[in-house]
């Protein structure tokens, strides 16, 4: 998915290239950003290496070289993120500085909010389902979850029940939310509080599920357990009356 994400990006360079429009200056970039060829071509690597990994993967575990197919992977991402960190000028250095940078910006806003800041963090909000994914992914690479029967365990260690998952899910969500409080600040538009408001719903749902266990389900799937379960207590009913408007307020919100 991400690597089709990618190609979709520089498909969009495009189409505002061919329309004249100027997004160096829409979206606040300097004149080394990336054009959409270049982006196409980090697309075109991405095309190559993952599915070459996962045949890889493939192959050897059919082969019976399970050590050796549970390595794919985990080079895989300790690649792209040696990648991301190489210190040396190949491969888009300026770029690559620029992302990580504004990474960083996203998580201590403690400068005025830049669009690049803004138009990532709000990327990271909708890409949380995708970081709660990368969050199992990583935490089976870990406890050697890889190429064995662990797999299909899926309580064993990284289960729907991991405390990190809903932590992964919400941390977008608050530092969206940091941000247009420091907008505030900077600006006293009151929109911004608006903006706020919308963000932090989002922390008392995924509080919800932390406390509860409820790790990878959705926010739908919580509504649906709540509506559908019978037996509870008069004050647990007032408790998911409230998680379930907060549920509400919060996807309307996002849409």
């Amino acid at each position: 998915m991400q690597t089709m994400m990618v190609w979709l990006w520089g498909v969009n360079l495009w189409v505002f290239l061919q329309s004249n429009v100027s997004y160096a200056k829409v979206f606040d970039l300097d004149q080394n950003h990336l054009t959409h060829k270049e982006i196409w071509k980090c697309s075109t690597w991405m095309t190559i290496i993952v599915p070459t990994s996962m045949t890889a993967y493939l192959y050897l575990y059919s082969h019976g070289e399970v050590s050796l197919a549970a390595s794919q992977p985990v080079l895989l991402y300790i690649s792209a993120a040696v990648i991301l960190i190489f210190p040396f000028d190949i491969f888009y250095l300026s770029s690559r500085y620029f992302f990580l940078r504004t990474l960083l910006r996203i998580a201590f806003p403690l400068q005025p909010i830049s669009f690049p800041d803004f138009f990532v963090a709000d990327i990271l909000t909708s890409m949380a389902k995708v970081f709660s994914d990368l969050e199992r992914s990583v935490c089976r690479v870990v406890n050697r979850q890889v190429a064995t029967i662990a797999w299909l365990e899926a309580d064993s260690v990284c289960g729907s029940h991991s405390v990190a998952i809903p932590i992964v899910l919400v941390l977008p969500y608050i530092w969206r939310l940091l941000q247009c409080l420091r907008q505030y600040k900077d600006t006293k538009e009151k929109t911004c509080l608006f903006n706020a408001l919308k963000y932090s719903t989002a922390v008392p749902l995924y509080a919800k599920m932390l406390s509860s266990g409820m790790g990878r389900d959705s926010p739908r799937h919580i509504v649906v357990k709540a509506s559908l379960s019978s037996s509870m207590k008069m004050k647990k009913q007032a408790c998911i009356c409230v998680h379930m408007f907060t549920v509400f307020i919060h996807e309307e919100l996002q849409q």
